[in-house]
């Protein structure tokens, strides 16, 4: 049995390795060295793998990649779903109203995992797809989701301390939690310039009878925007917000992203 539990460990381990690496690939040796596994016992576990299509062995480049099937699999987790397909309307109209991208996202161990994102024209430098996770500490959608911890379990979370994403980002456990007590005042979080360079983004907690249970943003360039834009912003966001808690709310037998 204890010989089982570690295969499917390594097999994990193995995944989750190449999807922090998937764009550049990972040689055999390199997968090996990383995982601290033997050559003889990480053969057979790559070479079903690939086989069953969950990863890519390329002759070009001599390295593996993500596979088609974890694709696959990744997509059917929100593809099918009407809750997620009511919640991307009103994204939708939040984007329109306001020229902003919007963002959609739970909380995953101490990253955001994002759910759903709509772009608006001409936001170039605001990318966050689906699938995607960032640390939780240096975005909107992160702080929102963080202002139901308690500081004790925020220092669970990054036991090592809060992680830079870039030079701006909130490394500092006491301004954090600042921020954190403030998004439970004002219901809104805000990030600038900490997970991407020139932009901000204004961001607000969905709640299931209290508890945050995911987040909704507005991105946009880091440009010059008068206080009656700001303001506009933020009321559109709290329509998103309260809408998005009623589709919840409406649908909690399909809502399968975070515990309840």
């Amino acid at each position: 049995m204890e010989k089982n539990h570690q295969t499917t460990s390594r097999v994990l381990d193995i995944l989750e390795l190449l999807s922090n690496n998937n764009f550049q690939g990972l040689r055999f040796s390199e997968i090996s060295r990383a995982l601290n596994m033997p050559k003889s016992s990480l053969h057979p576990l790559l070479q079903t793998l690939a086989e069953r299509k969950y990863v890519r062995f390329s002759e070009n480049t001599q390295k593996y990649y993500f596979g088609e099937m974890l694709f696959h699999l990744g997509h059917t987790y929100v593809e099918n779903s009407s809750l997620l397909e009511q919640i991307e309307q009103i994204m939708t109209r939040l984007v329109n109203q306001c020229g902003v991208s919007s963002f959609f996202g739970v909380l995953s161990g101490s990253k955001v995992l994002y759910l759903l994102a709509k772009t608006a024209p001409g936001n170039i430098h605001i990318v966050a797809t689906p699938g995607r996770k960032v640390y939780a500490n240096g975005t909107g959608l992160g702080k929102s989701l963080l202002s139901g911890h308690t500081r004790a379990e925020l220092e669970q979370l990054f036991p090592e301390g809060l992680p830079s994403i870039t030079e701006k980002t909130i490394t500092d456990m006491d301004i954090l939690y600042a921020q954190l007590e403030a998004v439970r005042r004002t219901g809104f979080s805000y990030e600038r310039e900490e997970s991407s360079a020139y932009t901000r983004c204004i961001a607000a907690p969905i709640t299931y009878h209290g508890k945050v249970v995911a987040s909704i943003s507005a991105s946009f360039l880091d440009v010059e925007r008068s206080r009656e834009e700001l303001n506009e912003i933020q009321e559109s966001l709290k329509t998103a917000r309260e809408e998005i808690e009623k589709v919840i709310c409406n649908n909690i037998s399909s809502w399968i992203y975070s515990e309840i």
